[in-house]
């Protein structure tokens, strides 16, 4: 997929200036392959589903357009949970969070993470909910002994490295958890690969995906 007008650094995707300010602060400057190609589309709230390799910047693909979205919304901690960001480990979820923490630091929304292990349990105290992130399992239980979690205002659902998602057998609790979701939502879904399992991706209803590959597939 080509751009049509050349974008090199966040700059050029003329996104608003606390989200500006976030990235420069943590000298994030240029944009990488996979941004490129997938930011824009994502900034237009067009499902995507992207891959590329470990540490080509795949994060950012979905945490800037999610950003970008509660702003324009004039989102805040108050409204509830606008974003959930669903990963396979609770490691990978620790990560996004303090990235999350250091992007954000000029908005008014905030991020909360619900995962297994005392540092989970320690962040989740924070009780701020804008932006959820969760692995699988620990948001099924959430759901199943929380019924006032309100998942029908969410705007964008993110799903980070997915075939590890796929690959650990949580197809079912997915489909589950889906049927709680709005049907006006955007969904981003990123992983380093994608293997046969893609055939799976069926359950979240994509809406007319753009697909964003670099590399091998």
């Amino acid at each position: 997929m080509e751009n049509k007008m050349k974008i090199d650094t966040f700059l050029d995707l003329k996104l608003s200036e606390n989200t500006l300010k976030g990235l420069f602060k943590n000298n994030f400057l240029k944009l990488t392959s996979i941004q490129k190609i997938s930011i824009p589309p994502a900034l237009k709230n067009r499902d995507i589903l992207g891959t590329s390799k470990t540490g080509s910047g795949k994060t950012l693909c979905f945490l800037i357009p999610i950003f970008e979205k509660l702003w324009i919304k004039n989102w805040t901690f108050q409204d509830g949970m606008g974003s959930l960001i669903i990963c396979p480990v609770r490691e990978l979820g620790i990560q996004i969070f303090n990235l999350i923490k250091k992007l954000i630091a000029f908005h008014d929304f905030n991020a909360t993470i619900l995962i297994g292990g005392n540092v989970g349990n320690k962040i989740e105290q924070k009780n701020l909910e804008s932006i959820f992130i969760a692995t699988p399992g620990n948001l099924i239980k959430k759901v199943l002994i929380s019924p006032n979690l309100c998942l029908k205002n969410l705007k964008t659902i993110a799903f980070d490295e997915i075939d590890h998602i796929l690959n650990k057998g949580f197809q079912k609790g997915i489909s589950f958890i889906k049927n709680l979701f709005p049907r006006k939502k955007q969904t981003l879904i990123f992983s380093a690969t994608l293997n046969s399992n893609i055939k799976n991706l069926a359950i979240l209803n994509l809406k007319n995906p753009i697909y964003c590959f670099i590399g091998n597939r």
